[in-house]
């Protein structure tokens, strides 16, 4: 598979060094970063842990926010705004 990837320029300053310091080539660094990071082999680098991802959940079709309004009828003003 081919692609086309825009870096910020300062990270293509870092494939660019990184690249010359080894003696590979930019797409050999670039797919072993993505096979690592698929994979899930990259180093700690001493960040917290993202919580799971959740499904997207159903909720009452007349949320009520606060003992307000119920959120269709909100919508429906914001709707009338925009006409």
């Amino acid at each position: 598979m081919a692609t086309t990837l825009r870096f910020d320029p300062a990270l293509a300053d870092q494939l660019r060094a990184e690249s010359e310091r080894t003696g590979r080539s930019q797409a050999s660094l670039i797919t072993e970063a993505v096979r690592r990071m698929l994979s899930g082999t990259l180093p700690d680098d001493g960040l917290p842990e993202l919580p799971q991802a959740t499904p997207f959940q159903d909720f009452p079709e007349h949320l009520l926010i606060d003992g307000g309004p119920p959120t269709a009828e909100l919508l429906d003003e914001l709707r009338a705004d925009r006409l």
